[in-house]
Order: C-alpha cells, then sequence, then structure tokens
C-alpha cells in the first residue's frame, strides 16, 4: 500500500512539475519543494525496511528518523515551529526559545508519526483517517479542490484494504506522516492555519492512540 501511494503521489509530482500547477495554496520554493520531497522518499525507505525486515530496531528506526528530520528542517527553516497560537487565550502567542525550534519541531514531528503508526492495525482506520485529513485541508483551504483527485486512490485502497487485501504498513504511514505535519506547520506559518489547538483537535483521536 505505500508504494502503491508513492506511485501515484510521484505521479501528482511529476504533473505539477509538468504544468506548473500548485494544488495547494501554500508558496513553494525550491528549498520548500525539496525538503517536502526528501523527507517524504527518506521516510519511505525507512518505512520499507520496516515492513521486510522481521526485527528493525525502534531506537535506529527514531534515530534515522531523527536525521532526517533534521536535514529536513535545515534545508528549509519556515518548517520549523518558533510559537504557538492558542485560540482559547485571547490568540496569545507563545514564542519558542530560538535554541529549541529545531528539536520542538522534531519531537512534534516524531509524536505524530508514530501515534498515526499506531492506527494502521485496523483496515480502514489509519487510511480513513487520511482521507478525513485531506477533506479537512481542502476545508480550511490548504489544499484546493483539485486535490480531491487522489480520491480514486482511495476508493481502490479502501476496497482492498476492507478485504485484508492491501494495508499502508510503516513505508505508507511514515511518509504520509511526515506529508501532514509538513502541511500543518507551513499552513501555521503561513498564516492559512490560525492557531496551534486547532491542529491538537484535528488529530485527537490518533494522539489519544499515543
Amino acid at each position: 500500500g505505500g508504494l502503491y501511494f508513492l506511485i501515484n503521489l510521484t505521479f501528482l509530482f511529476f504533473f505539477i512539475k509538468l504544468f506548473n500547477y500548485n494544488p495547494t495554496h501554500l508558496y513553494f520554493d525550491i528549498l520548500s519543494s525539496s525538503s517536502l520531497l526528501f523527507g517524504y522518499y527518506m521516510f519511505f525507505v525507512i518505512g520499507f525496511i520496516d515492513d521486510k525486515k522481521d526485527k528493525f530496531d525502534p531506537k535506529l528506526r527514531i534515530i534515522l528518523s531523527i536525521i532526517i528530520l533534521s536535514i529536513s528542517l535545515l534545508i528549509d527553516k519556515e518548517l520549523l515551529l518558533t510559537n504557538i497560537n492558542l485560540s482559547f487565550v485571547n490568540g496569545d502567542t507563545i514564542v519558542i526559545h530560538e535554541n529549541l525550534h529545531l528539536i520542538f519541531t522534531i519531537i512534534c514531528f516524531l509524536i505524530l508519526i508514530n501515534s498515526l503508526n499506531m492506527t494502521d492495525g485496523i483496515n480502514l482506520l489509519a487510511s480513513g483517517f487520511v482521507f478525513y485529513l485531506i477533506i479537512v485541508f481542502t476545508f480550511l483551504g490548504v489544499f484546493k479542490i483539485d486535490i480531491l483527485i487522489l480520491i480514486p486512490f482511495f476508493l481502490f485502497f479502501f476496497f482492498y484494504n476492507n478485504k485484508y487485501k492491501i494495508f499502508l504498513g510503516s513505508s505508507g504511514i511514515m511518509p504520509i506522516s511526515y506529508l501532514i505535519g509538513y502541511f500543518f506547520i507551513k499552513s501555521f506559518n503561513q498564516n492559512i492555519i490560525l492557531y496551534s489547538d486547532w491542529v491538537f483537535v484535528i488529530i485527537f483521536i490518533p494522539l489519544i492512540e499515543i
């Protein structure tokens, strides 16, 4: 399932590049695109190894994840969380100390990746949640309506996942989790998602899982 999603997403990347079209309302430059692609494909590799190996040391997986995230964040500084906005505290901004930007952002990514990984044990749960997030991102104005071109993938996946024929696995859920975290932070830093607690509410269910 992870490989199938990778093929679909790679096709979408080529389509975007070929026609110079952005299916989101986010601003991308060469650094943003490089960070997005690097993180996604590297997490796919780690997830693929995890799916194939009977015993893949969880500590090694976390260390490799931290290295990938560190490189991605160093490539694109706009992917760093520098503050927290809370809607229920009069919209006050909590500024994160400059020395903690990298560490705090990596921790947030790791929590998201591991929490979504835990939802992959029940058919339709992980894929259904990812589909729900795409709808939420579209509703919030992060994605344009064109992103729904991915619907055929999900219909195909839901059908065979429900029949125990296909599953996302680590090679699917890890890179997808990276993409979700990427779009959450980018949207927040570009003032599309206004408050940090919105993110907490949107991903509340997998956070309970972890």
